[in-house]
């Protein structure tokens, strides 16, 4: 899905848990778009758990299991490791349809010659 967004991340709305799910190549943060909280009188929406996907995440095969940092900003944010593994690939199917139903193209890529 990144190949195909002309930005470095996507959106993943996951309605069922009325979350938002941001990815790009380096993480996925999970942002609760039902809370806001505010400091200092700054506000925003809440990440309550992240997956860092570090250099160890690159693999050579789609079927390989991709290592990933769990980042817990909230105490409930194990529960909600548990209930995203299960919501997560349903939104990404859904949204993988609606971009085939729009027929997003992949981004052009370039092909860069290294020297010798």
């Amino acid at each position: 899905m990144l190949q195909r967004c002309e930005y470095d991340h996507i959106f993943v709305p996951i309605r069922s848990m009325q979350f938002i799910a941001v990815i790009d190549d380096e993480e996925i943060i999970f942002v609760d778009s039902l809370n806001y909280a505010v400091r200092d009188g700054e506000g925003g929406r809440m990440i309550l758990l992240a997956w860092g996907i570090g250099q160890e995440g690159v693999r050579d095969s789609l079927s390989a299991p991709v290592s990933v940092d769990l980042i817990h900003y909230a105490p409930t944010a194990r529960d909600l490791h548990s209930r995203v593994m299960v919501e997560l690939p349903k939104a990404l199917d859904l949204l993988e349809e609606r971009a085939r139903e729009h027929r997003c193209k992949p981004r052009q890529k370039k092909v860069l010659a290294f020297p010798k």
